[in-house]
């Protein structure tokens, strides 16, 4: 089981870019909404500052109307299909125009579960939870 929590590490900080995860190093080079969900999930049981500056930055692209885009075009990247310009936003760091059921609750919930009464994250996990209840609005 050792090995198997090992890799898992390893494959959070291969694709780790700083504050948002890739999916696939070398498939999808970018922000996806569920899979940043499921990486906050990973770092939680080793990096729990980790885990939400994810869901931090995922939400830092969360739409004025409390729409969170499904893909976050951080950098620009020829390979990939369709990409920033086909959707064509007009946001200032580019992102798809639809989304995906949000699962960010569910991670923050569970993350939170996990810390003691007296957290230090509790503040960030409240401005998270803020958010994600306008995208459920």
């Amino acid at each position: 089981m050792s090995d198997f929590v090992a890799q898992a590490k390893a494959i959070l900080r291969v694709n780790d870019r700083g504050t948002f995860t890739i999916p696939t190093a070398g498939l999808y080079p970018f922000q996806w909404n569920w899979d940043s969900g499921f990486a906050a999930l990973g770092f939680a049981h080793f990096d729990v500052d980790r885990a939400l500056t994810e869901l931090e930055t995922l939400m830092e692209h969360q739409w004025p109307d409390g729409m969170v885009p499904h893909i976050i075009f951080h950098e620009p990247d020829d390979g990939y299909f369709p990409n920033a310009e086909v959707w064509d936003t007009q946001r200032p760091v580019p992102t798809s125009g639809i989304t995906q059921p949000p699962v960010a609750g569910f991670v923050l919930a569970d993350i939170m579960a996990r810390q003691p009464a007296d957290s230090p994250y509790i503040e960030r996990a409240r401005k998270l939870a803020k958010q994600i209840h306008r995208w459920h609005q």
